[in-house]
Parts: structure tokens; C-alpha cells; sequence
């Protein structure tokens, strides 16, 4: 439940606050990477967490002081995710202003920071929490993100002045890491919860495009959109043109939560599209074919240069009164051509659209597309189902059958997508034709865009999305090639699967562990203390790699990572990864590097080359048997450099060469021999070698195992 104290009295320390500090106004307006780690918490402006007051109680008690804070340091205060021992005015509001805030000296300095009498403190003595509020000592710890970002204290507090010792600042960061713990699992949690509801609303819009599918699919769509992800969205559908011609009239849906809401948005549409100088992104997305996000939105941001001083202050109440925070449009297209766009919007400038929200955005737009795309077909296919030349030039397959349900046109492309001539089709029963549409044609959704069937062709099985409608006595059906987007739906199954099965295993843990830590039932000894809290942060540091090597390969595949091209040293990026490997430990495994790879430098990018030799070497590590060795080796080539990871493993079957570099790929489990990982280590190796200008391939090693080998430039002396 939201907590609504905080918009309310701001408390004692409203007239006697102090100006801020320069580190106070630093904080205040804070780096943007932390803040937004702070707010992935969700624990902002709720109610305190029983699991985390749990955790202050504990210290407390451990301590022997009044006070314990979780305390999160955002923008401009600090707000207690879990607290116990304040003040009742403050437990009520769980937040205090910079002024009144030693927790934040914790992220400033990036470091724990202990005082035992405030008084003294030439920092501490003239805060509000002091001068105000009494604090007598003080230890906080730094709560930190598994990337690294600080957000905020664990502390401890007394009334009195007292001497904290080492075991006093022990326990403190022991509980503090079970707090770490506690905050990132709740988040896990929180956005496992958030792609359900989007994976909800994606099943949701495809549902009213299919129910509407003939009519109506812009409001539809709309209102599935909005309040669901955004505050209000705006969806527009360029028609086909009446008359044939070149005017295409926008069929235009607004969504919003209500019809008060709804009449501001409308005034905003109207006002916005008669101003000359209005920056749409709805109509820069659909005119450019590419997606528009602005994050913050401003004036500036909206508005053309030389048209701020014409807007007036009507246009701005109208725009202030909508609410534009942040937008995100996507276009609408197929086959190269504009169908419109949607925009969604939300009001609050601090709350924009997530990565994860915005491959909802490109799906929900691709679905919208396909469907206008085979409304417009259909109706086209209907029209001019008699015109040989379209149907001819067409590149979805058609087929119209007679009253007796004989074939009467077979398209070439129809020929293409199911290897059957239309000699051997023509005139027969569509039965014996195509028996998988016969099939099909008696189920209500054949007539919408809902129906994929299954054909057997001579290339292999292609999956076929079917458009039907009547003809006069007959039928006319539209057949669409969908095989690749079946075969993407399907690694992106596969890639939940996978992804979820890698990550239950560390989340169980770092829970376990968590829970463990937090129970008062039980006495734990330093020793068994240690080895729960090592547990979390092995099994936090496993998740941060899965995450990184997900979140890469995404960049990889839709070309947003780049590289930096530079000369790199090969022995020193060798020997840095295998001394990193030997610390971390890789059993009775060893890696060697040839001295045919001493000297040679590389004109690469110094990070992605540690991360494809370091995925090529753990490869190698995984599928060796334990006393084998792994070898290195590099030789000048035509091309550049060749490096090749020669280890005496499994092996890779020559017929698997190719595609154990596509994404989530695996051998047989029996041959793999149940290693572990996300199947995505050697398709990041591809893509960064591309990037780098190289080459990858797969050679046998003698007298058993694999030889991976890359070739990269050689950078000029």
C-alpha cells in the first residue's frame, strides 16, 4: 500500500532547516544510475517491510541500542524501508529532509561511517538529527545493489555518546549484507511479478485484435493499453485509402483510466496537431519507422526551436493538465509501409519506461501491425479476388476456392509456401489440395487472424498464418508465412525456460541464507554466520553474471553494443584471465599459454576480448575432464592473428559447428554431461568477434577435443 504520509506535514524540522551544504546539494541531485537502482527497490513511499524491521530489531538487539534504520537515500531525504526505536512522528512518516540525515554521509563517502559523540563531530554536530532529534552516536554501513550502486545506510543509533568497537561495526555489515539480500531478492520478486503482468497484457491485446479484427482495433487496443501500462496512451491506424488513391484518413483511439482524463488528452491531441511547431512523437515515429522515447519530457523537448515563444499560456495549461512525463511510440509498418503508430504516455517525469516495458511497447505494436497488415489484406484479397495480376504479385499465398470447394486460384507464392505446383492443384478438392486448411476451414477463428496451421512442405514443416473470408458461393483464403516469427516465439520460450532454470538455483540460496539470517529462533555462531552471508554474495554474484550475459546478448542481437578498436596485448589479456581463474578456482584443471602468443598485439576492443576469451576458455574448462589441460596458442595469419582455445574435452560433433553459436543452443545433455550455463556464451563469442571485424570458427583438436579458433586484425607497431 502506498504510504501517503509523504506528501504530508513535513515535521519539527520545516522552520529551522538550514540552508543545504554543497555535499547535500549534490546528493540532491543525485546520479541518475543510483537513483534508479534505489527506485528498482520499490520500497520507496511504502509501508516498512516486516522482513527489514525484522533485521533493525535484530541489530538493535545485538547492539544494545535504541535505534536501527534501513535507510534509503533518495533524491532529496531518506526514507526508512525498515526501522524500529523512532521517535513516533517520524516511524509514522518513515522519512526525514537531507537536513536531518547522517545516513547519507554513508553514500557520500561511499564508506561506513562511525561517530561516537555527534556533539564532537565537526560534520555531524550541526544536523538536524543532532541538534533536533538527539542523536548521541552513530554506525552506518553502506547498503549496497549487486552492480555496485549504493542505496543507503544500515545504522545504528543511540541517545548517548559510546566508543563502537570493531565487533560493534562486525555485526552491523554482517546484518547489513543480509539486508542487501533481502531488498534485491524482494526486487527479483517484484519484477518477476511485473513481466507476468506484462506477458498478461501482451495475451490481452491479442485478444482484442483478434475479437476486433475486422473493426474497431484502434479503440481495442487502446484500452487494453491504458491504465494497464501507461496513464494514457494514443493510437492511431492510417486506413486504406477509399478511392485507391494516395490519402490515407487516420482512424485515431485515445486510452486513459477515465472520461475526465480522457477529454484532457483530447484537448491536448487537438490543440497539439493545429500548433505549427509541435514535435509528435506519434507522427515522427510512423513518418521515420523507427521508435521515439523521451524520458523527462520538457518543452524543449516537444517543441521546434523556433516555436517556443509562440506557445501561449492556454497551450501550456492544456499540456500541464494531460500530464506528459514520459513517451514512448513505436511505428505501426509492414512491408516497408506506414500504418500509423502507438504512443504511450506517462504523466509522472520521475517514472519512465523501463527497457523491459518498452520490448512490451515493440510487441504490442508488431501484433498490431500484423493484424492491420492481414485486415487490409483480407479486404483487399475480397475486393479483387478475381484480379489475376494482383493475386500473382502477391506475396502471401492465396487460394480461392468454388462453390464446390475446388481450388480455383493458386498463387505462386501459395506454391512457394507449400512445395505443391498449381498444376497439381488446380480443380482438385481443397481436400486433397491442401488437407491442413480443409481441416481448418469449419473452426470459427479461420476467420480472423487467430488460426497458424501446421503444413508439411518439402523444405521442412512451415507454419502458416490463415486469413479466410467468403466469395460469393465460394471462399477466399490468405496464407502467410510465419515461420520464422514460430521459430523466434519459440526461442524466446526457450530462453525463459532456460533463464529461469539458471536462476532458480542462486535465488533459492541467497533466500535460504536470507531467511536463515533473519530468524530469532536460532543462535548462529560466527562460523555458520560467515558461510550464509558468503552464500548470498557467491549466489548474488552468480545472478549479476547471468544477468550481464543475458542483457548482452540483447545488445548483441538488436546492434545496440559497440566496440572501441584499439591495440591490445594478447599475453597480458591471457595471463590476467587465467590468474583471474586460478583465484576463483576451476578444479584439477590447468590453462596454459603458448609462447607463439607472447607479443602479438591485436587491433581489438580490450573489454569484449576478455569477455570471448574468457568465454571460450570456460567453455573449455567445462567440457575437460578433471588433470586435463587447456592450451592457448596465436600465430600471425593472411588475415591477422589466429588465436585458438585447444582443450582435450567431449568434443563437438562437426554437424553441431554451426549452431552451437545460436542463442540458448545445447548439445545432447548426455554429452554435455550435465554443465551447466544459458547457452548463450558462444553466440556473445560470435557477435563480438564480428564487431571486431573477425572471424570464429570450429576445428577437431588431435587426438581428441575441440579447437575454437578466431581470427582478429593484427594492430600496425
Amino acid at each position: 500500500m502506498v504510504n501517503p504520509r509523504h506528501d504530508s506535514n513535513p515535521g519539527p524540522w520545516s522552520a529551522e532547516s538550514s540552508a543545504l551544504d554543497s555535499s547535500v546539494a549534490l546528493a540532491r541531485t543525485g546520479d541518475q544510475a543510483r537513483l534508479a537502482a534505489v527506485r528498482r527497490t520499490a520500497l520507496l513511499n511504502q509501508e516498512s517491510t516486516p522482513a527489514l524491521d525484522r533485521l533493525a530489531r535484530l541489530a538493535a538487539r545485538m547492539l544494545g541500542t535504541p535505534v536501527s534504520l534501513v535507510s534509503l537515500i533518495d533524491e532529496d531525504r531518506q526514507y526508512f524501508a525498515g526501522h524500529t526505536g523512532l521517535p513516533e512522528q517520524i516511524a509514522q512518516e518513515q522519512q526525514t529532509p537531507f537536513t536531518h540525515s547522517l545516513c547519507r554521509y554513508v553514500v557520500l563517502d561511499q564508506a561506513p561511517v562511525v561517530i561516537n559523540d555527534t556533539h564532537t563531530d565537526a560534520r555531524a554536530s550541526s544536523n538536524g538529527a543532532v541538534t533536533d532529534l538527539a542523536v548521541g552516536a552513530y554506525a552506518g554501513v553502506p547498503i549496497t545493489s549487486p552492480d555496485g550502486q549504493l542505496l543507503g545506510s544500515f545504522c545504528a543509533i543511540d541517545w548517548q555518546p559510546r566508543e563502537w568497537s570493531v565487533d560493534d561495526l562486525a555485526t552491523l555489515e554482517d546484518i547489513g549484507a543480509a539486508v542487501a539480500a533481502e531488498i534485491e531478492s524482494r526486487a527479483l520478486l517484484i519484477e518477476r511479478d511485473q513481466e507476468h503482468a506484462r506477458l498478461r497484457l501482451l495475451v490481452a491485446v491479442g485478444s482484442a485484435i483478434t475479437a476486433n479484427y475486422q473493426d474497431g482495433l484502434a479503440p481495442a487496443v487502446a484500452a487494453e493499453l491504458a491504465p494497464a501500462a501507461c496513464d494514457w496512451c494514443i493510437v492511431e491506424i492510417a486506413e486504406p485509402a477509399a478511392d485507391g488513391g494516395s490519402t490515407r484518413p487516420l482512424s485515431v483511439a485515445i486510452g486513459a483510466p477515465d472520461d475526465d482524463a480522457r477529454t484532457r488528452v483530447e484537448r491536448l491531441h487537438e490543440a497539439a496537431r493545429s500548433f505549427p511547431g509541435w514535435r509528435s512523437p506519434t507522427i515522427l515515429a510512423s513518418d521515420s519507422g523507427l521508435p521515439v522515447y523521451i524520458e523527462h519530457a520538457t518543452l524543449e523537448k516537444l517543441v521546434e526551436p523556433e516555436h517556443r515563444a509562440d506557445v501561449t499560456p492556454e497551450l501550456l495549461e492544456i499540456i500541464h493538465a494531460a500530464g506528459i512525463g514520459s513517451v514512448s511510440s513505436f511505428p505501426l509498418r509492414a512491408h516497408g509501409e506506414p500504418l500509423g503508430a502507438i504512443t504511450l504516455v506517462r504523466a509522472d517525469p520521475s517514472i519512465g519506461f523501463s527497457d523491459e516495458e518498452r520490448i512490451l511497447h515493440a510487441a504490442v505494436a508488431r501484433q498490431l501491425s500484423l493484424a492491420i497488415d492481414a485486415a487490409q489484406l483480407g479486404a483487399e484479397v475480397l475486393q479483387r479476388a478475381n484480379a489475376a495480376q494482383v493475386i500473382e504479385r502477391i506475396s502471401d499465398g492465396v487460394v480461392l476456392l468454388d462453390d464446390d470447394a475446388r481450388v480455383a486460384v493458386w498463387n505462386p507464392s501459395l506454391a512457394r509456401i507449400t512445395g505443391r505446383d498449381a498444376d497439381e492443384a488446380m480443380g482438385r478438392p481443397i481436400e486433397e489440395a491442401l488437407p491442413e486448411l480443409a481441416a481448418a476451414m469449419g473452426e470459427p477463428a479461420i476467420a480472423g487472424s487467430g488460426r497458424i496451421l501446421r503444413i508439411a512442405a518439402p523444405g521442412g514443416i512451415r507454419w502458416v498464418a490463415v486469413t479466410g473470408a467468403s466469395a460469393g458461393d465460394g471462399a477466399v483464403f490468405a496464407l502467410r508465412d510465419v515461420t520464422s516469427e514460430h521459430l523466434l516465439e519459440r526461442t524466446r520460450d526457450e530462453m525463459v525456460a532456460t533463464v529461469s532454470h539458471q536462476l532458480r538455483t542462486p535465488v533459492t540460496s541467497v533466500l535460504a541464507a536470507a531467511q536463515t539470517l533473519q530468524r530469532d529462533d536460532i543462535e548462529l555462531d560466527d562460523a555458520t554466520r560467515d558461510l550464509l552471508i558468503d552464500t548470498i554474495a557467491q549466489q548474488g554474484h552468480r545472478l549479476e553474471e547471468l544477468c550481464d550475459e543475458v542483457l548482452l546478448a540483447y545488445r548483441l542481437e538488436n546492434g545496440v553494443h559497440s566496440v572501441r578498436l584499439e591495440p591490445v596485448e594478447l599475453d597480458v589479456v591471457l595471463d590476467e584471465l587465467i590468474t583471474s581463474m586460478d583465484v576463483l578456482g576451476t578444479g584439477e584443471r590447468h590453462a596454459t599459454v603458448d609462447a607463439s602468443a607472447r607479443g602479438l598485439r591485436l587491433f581489438a576492443d580490450d573489454h569484449a576480448m576478455r569477455q570471448v576469451m574468457g568465454n571460450l576458455l570456460d567453455n573449455a574448462f567445462k567440457y575437460s575432464p578433471p588433470g586435463s589441460e587447456v592450451r592457448v596458442e596465436a600465430r600471425p595469419v593472411d588475415e591477422g592473428i589466429e588465436v585458438a582455445v585447444v582443450d582435450a574435452g567431449i568434443g563437438i560433433p562437426h554437424e553441431h559447428h554451426d549452431a552451437v553459436f545460436e542463442r540458448f543452443h545445447r548439445l545432447d545433455p548426455d554429452m554435455s554431461r550435465g554443465v551447466g550455463g544459458a547457452g548463450l556464451g558462444l553466440f556473445v563469442v560470435r557477435e563480438l568477434v564480428h564487431l571486431m571485424n573477425g572471424e570464429v570458427r570450429i576445428e577437431p583438436a588431435e587426438p581428441f577435443g575441440t579447437r575454437m579458433v578466431i581470427t582478429l586484425p593484427v594492430a600496425e607497431r
